[in-house]
């Protein structure tokens, strides 16, 4: 299977995926990193065309502010931190799923992002602020990010789910976890960030004012 069956199975039947995407694949972590990559890429394509081709009235940065390496930091940040995060709460509460296969897996949750974020932003075109295609209020262009985001965060459930082998208690009850899990690591990560920035700033400052005294 290619990536875009592995993709397309993910969407109509994500619980056989969830079985058949690991088992089939065992062993084989190079090929699930593969996959993995493909539908990250495409995710990270759909969020920055969907940024430069919404409608003028719903746009929420100017098309020359769109930076590449922002969006998919956006992405791939979240990404990773949720596969560690979600990967050390289940093996407390003895989960099944093994970290590569959490990691790889997860990226599949952006499968409905791809299409439906690039169709949200053609219609958008349509919108304005006030009203939409015939008069319709701009509240259609928030139920239909609502409808895509719902979708993605059934997914994201049934990731957990099915991958662990949780009821239905364990598997909300891990996901918070997981959640609280990355903001730990974010605030861990700015704070190091903080700290060797101003080392290194210091240490810039000492050298700059040996240089100018010798």
């Amino acid at each position: 299977m290619n990536t875009v069956q592995w993709a397309l199975r993910s969407l109509r039947h994500p619980i056989e995926f969830l079985f058949d995407f690991p088992d089939e694949l065992r062993g084989r972590d190079r090929l699930k990193l593969m996959h993995a990559g493909v539908i990250l890429l495409c995710a990270i394509a759909a969020r920055v065309v969907s940024l430069l081709v919404t409608g003028f009235a719903l746009q929420t940065q100017e098309p020359h502010q769109v930076s590449i390496l922002v969006e998919a930091t956006w992405i791939i940040v979240p990404w990773l931190t949720w596969s560690a995060a979600s990967w050390g709460v289940s093996t407390i509460v003895e989960g099944e799923g093994k970290f590569i296969d959490i990691l790889t897996t997860s990226t599949f949750i952006l499968v409905p992002y791809i299409p439906l974020s690039l169709g949200i932003a053609a219609l958008s075109n349509l919108m304005t602020l006030s009203n939409g295609p015939l008069g319709i209020p701009n509240t259609l262009y928030v139920t239909m990010l609502g409808f895509m985001f719902a979708w993605m965060l059934l997914q994201l459930f049934l990731h957990v789910k099915v991958l662990h082998d949780f009821e239905f208690r364990r598997t909300f009850l891990v996901i918070a976890l997981s959640v609280v899990g990355m903001f730990i690591v974010w605030f861990v990560g700015l704070l190091l960030f903080g700290l060797i920035n101003q080392a290194i700033q210091f240490v810039v400052t000492i050298y700059k004012e040996i240089a100018f005294r010798l």
